[in-house]
């Protein structure tokens, strides 16, 4: 629950739980030989290479890089991080 002096009626804040939800699945599913730890791995880098960047594409100021990517799972990661 996000405080009142935040969201007014101490409502829970979306974009934190959503964040929150895709973080969880990160902690869980990254690097395992799962179907969904794969698919996170290779939709990271389909998401690298459509940006163009070889380094970490999180690290990079969205502001300012955001619009070379289509919107999707890691952009609005992106976005949230």
């Amino acid at each position: 629950m996000a405080p009142k002096r935040v969201m007014g009626l101490g409502m829970p804040h979306p974009c934190i739980r959503m964040l929150a939800y895709k973080l969880h699945l990160l902690q869980t599913e990254w690097n395992q030989a799962t179907t969904a730890g794969q698919m996170l791995r290779q939709s990271l880098e389909v998401f690298q290479m459509e940006t163009g960047f070889s380094s970490n594409v999180l690290q990079m100021d969205y502001g300012r890089y955001g619009c070379l990517a289509t919107d999707g799972w890691w952009k609005q990661f992106w976005c949230l991080s």
